[in-house]
């Protein structure tokens, strides 16, 4: 079965933990830790992909959320939480996804959810909008520098800056 795995890291919020959330109908676990299952995504935009570093965001709408996250919301918990959005595949007859198998389709930080009740059954639907982990370079390069040394550490394995523009080659011209 296809899921989509969602972490939210809202440790600094007054929760003071990583919320991971999955849209399988039963709890899943992946990387040892344990994803809950807590509803459905009603909603998930299609990624723009683009050759250069730009500001790419993503939206998406969740349903059947208790309503104890507004509390989470109300104090600003979600504002600049870093987000991760996999896709992943639970092994049949299981509830585990195999470790390091799941792809990222999307790593950022969150804006301030919209959120609506549901009174016919008491649940939240909230719509959480993204900005890419790339979108402040444009806006604050000095503070968002970094290197392949620098990303291989967090993420061993991942050569994603060895194929970043280097202006080692590059001339400059100034009139």
């Amino acid at each position: 079965m296809d899921i989509v795995l969602i972490s939210l890291d809202m440790t600094a919020a007054p929760a003071g933990r990583v919320h991971r959330m999955c849209t399988a109908p039963f709890n899943v676990t992946y990387n040892g830790y344990e994803y809950i299952g807590i509803g459905d995504i009603i909603n998930i935009d299609d990624l723009d992909l683009t050759a250069d570093l730009t500001s790419i965001g993503l939206s998406f709408t969740l349903g059947g959320i208790d309503p104890a996250y507004r509390r989470e919301i109300d104090n600003n918990g979600f504002k600049r939480a870093p987000i991760e959005v996999l896709l992943a595949t639970v092994a049949d007859g299981t509830n585990v996804v195999p470790d390091n198998t799941a792809i990222f389709y999307h790593r950022g930080t969150c804006d301030t959810p919209n959120t609506s009740i549901d009174h016919d059954t008491g649940t939240l639907v909230i719509n959480i909008t993204t900005q890419s982990m790339l979108g402040n370079l444009k806006k604050i390069p000095d503070l968002c520098r970094t290197s392949q040394a620098t990303h291989t550490a967090r993420h061993p394995g991942d050569d994603f800056f060895k194929f970043v523009a280097t202006t080692e080659q590059e001339e400059l011209w100034i009139s």
